[in-house]
């Protein structure tokens, strides 16, 4: 994995003399495979100076962390954006109010642009994220919650045996961890897991612990912190970035030498520098230390379906519970507000909440017995407390998910709870299952074809259309009672790499197929992340990778509808109507060979 820092530089661009080593443009960082996917994470000024480089043909991701003006302002001077043959996609973190193209169509008002976003010329899909783990090509990217004004999510990228963390902007979920003490909090270990073992972790650490007292809830980090935060994550490589506007490179210069000091002391092997704009470098993993995370931090609870999300609050300070409720009341979000934990205790067994906040404020409110009888319902909701002293969340009961701290802005309080809400919705709808499941299940029994082996005139067939609509699967699926049993299943990979990534039956409620079998109709899905009855299904989230769906369904003369012919990818891509006549002709011959049986 090679990965070039195009901007190092934190809240403004700074250019001038005094920053000529560091750089002074805003936050951008190029990373390619050793296969030549390229991903670009965050689009501040420095992805101008990225795109000179490239080609105008140039297709790739650009993961954007959120989207405050240093983190955006280089995209509408992206070049390849430019080019009606440039092909791109831009990832970023979910909203509850805006989606990232109205956000940036915001950025790119006549008013202080001359161009909007729809007269770029290249290709651009919009993909919206919550917490989670997708493919671009063969890179893995999974996201993290990060602690921001804004709601903000860090990057985990693994290729080719390695991995790379990208963690900006994110400010210590404390005052002690700030200081570069080690503290076990849930946020902060889930945190540490998140970042376990990464050969490079780009790290905020705009600020020194000094700095940060008189900074506190502006969303950055400070190096002691992320020293420590990496050193006892085994992280190998660390690089200090977003580096505060008023500092010099040589202000730069002598805070990692310092760390570099400190963690030469230790004895510790981790290596840590400043990043800089134009520096390139190669990461490697090392031999004994090839510790690829399998799937995301374990989530604190059960990830509960939810249509229309609601948060109950049992405050007994009527000031923070009317700034709480203004906030999530102008997201849109269902407000329920009781001042005891009797009271909120009652509302929750009436009308089980997506989340709950609560504040310790004895005998109104007691924290440990209220939470431990709403964990005792058995609703494995998420429960956030307030506290008023840092020294607090130490003694918080096993029941708590989360802590905020007061004092808070409302702006803050918004982004904290914004991301609560995106992490705990669950974007997997299973299929329904029809009226008529009787009999078609009697008509699929009577073809005798479930459970046989592989035939050449199947075969033939998915091998075709995989190859004529260059995808990686093309599939003839029966949906069975619990299952979706593959006929036959090729592509344009070798047999046995497709039966690695692909089983020959899944689970009927994971299966895509089995979604057309009420309704009878076509299903195109062109982006399963912005779907949400596929986002996180397994198929999506894990091998293999699923982005793209497209079926057809087999229909018997008796009406009743077995399956699907299909085809899968692991990009998005769209799909016009002459191509979903294609691949009903397809499922038209595959039919005339199941009545031949």
């Amino acid at each position: 994995m090679k990965v070039t820092f195009w901007g190092t530089r934190g809240s403004i661009a700074t250019p001038g003399a005094d920053t000529l080593r560091y750089g002074g443009n805003t936050s951008c960082v190029e990373v390619r495979s050793s296969k030549g996917t390229l991903v670009v994470i965050d689009g501040g000024s420095g992805l101008h100076l990225l795109g000179k480089t490239l080609p105008p043909s140039q297709k790739g991701a650009l993961l954007i962390s959120h989207t405050h003006w240093d983190h955006i302002q280089g995209i509408p001077f992206f070049f390849p954006f430019l080019s009606a043959n440039s092909q791109w996609d831009i990832y970023a973190p979910k909203g509850l109010e805006h989606s990232i193209s109205q956000s940036l169509i915001g950025e790119m008002q006549y008013q202080g642009f001359p161009l909007t976003l729809e007269q770029l010329g290249s290709n651009v899909r919009y993909h919206e994220l919550v917490e989670g783990v997708f493919a671009i090509d063969d890179i893995i990217v999974k996201t993290f919650y990060l602690n921001h004004p804004a709601l903000t999510l860090g990057y985990r990228l693994e290729v080719d045996n390695t991995s790379l963390v990208y963690c900006c902007d994110h400010e210590p979920y404390s005052l002690q961890l700030a200081e570069g003490k080690t503290e076990h909090s849930r946020q902060n270990n889930r945190l540490t897991t998140f970042i376990n073992h990464a050969d490079l972790a780009i790290f905020d650490a705009q600020y020194t612990m000094e700095e940060y007292k008189t900074k506190r809830g502006w969303g950055h980090g400070t190096i002691e912190y992320v020293t420590e935060l990496c050193r006892n994550a085994l992280v190998k490589k660390v690089a200090f970035t977003h580096h505060d506007p008023y500092k010099s490179d040589n202000t730069i210069d002598s805070e990692v030498a310092q760390i570099q000091q400190q963690l030469k002391e230790q004895s510790s092997l981790m290596e840590v520098f400043g990043a800089a704009e134009g520096h390139s470098i190669e990461v490697s993993a090392h031999p004994a230390n090839l510790h690829l995370t399998d799937k995301l931090p374990t989530p604190f609870h059960e990830i509960v379906a939810i249509e229309d999300p609601s948060i109950l609050i049992a405050i007994a300070n009527s000031t923070l519970a009317f700034m709480l409720c203004k906030c999530i009341e102008e997201s849109g979000t269902k407000c329920r507000y009781t001042k005891t934990g009797d009271t909120a205790l009652q509302s929750f067994c009436d009308d089980p909440p997506t989340l709950v906040i609560l504040e310790n404020h004895p005998p109104e409110i007691d924290i440990s017995s209220t939470s431990y009888a709403m964990n005792q319902l058995g609703y494995r909701i998420p429960i956030v407390a307030i506290v008023n002293e840092e020294e607090d969340i130490k003694n918080l009961p096993d029941e708590i998910s989360g802590s905020l701290v007061t004092p808070f802005s409302e702006l803050y309080a918004k982004s904290f709870i914004h991301s609560w809400l995106l992490r705990n919705i669950h974007r997997w709808r299973r299929p329904i299952t029809p009226k008529y499941e009787a009999n078609r299940l009697a008509d699929l029994n009577a073809l005798e074809i479930l459970d046989t082996t592989f035939e050449e005139r199947f075969d033939r067939l998915t091998r075709i259309a995989a190859l004529y609509f260059e995808v990686p699967y093309a599939l003839l699926t029966l949906v069975d009672t619990n299952r979706d049993w593959f006929k036959s299943f090729c592509g344009n990979l070798p047999r046995e790499t497709i039966w690695a990534n692909l089983p020959r039956e899944n689970t009927r409620e994971a299966s895509f197929c089995a979604h057309l079998i009420p309704q009878k109709k076509p299903l195109i899905v062109p982006d399963t992340l912005l779907d949400n009855r596929f986002a996180d299904n397994p198929l999506v989230t894990t091998s293999p990778y699923i982005r793209f769906y497209a079926g057809q369904p087999m229909i018997l003369p008796s009406g009743s509808c077995i399956g699907s012919f299909c085809i899968l990818d692991t990009r998005p891509r769209d799909f016009n109507q002459n191509n979903l006549d294609i691949l009903g002709d397809f499922r038209d011959l595959a039919m005339q060979e199941i009545l031949r049986r």
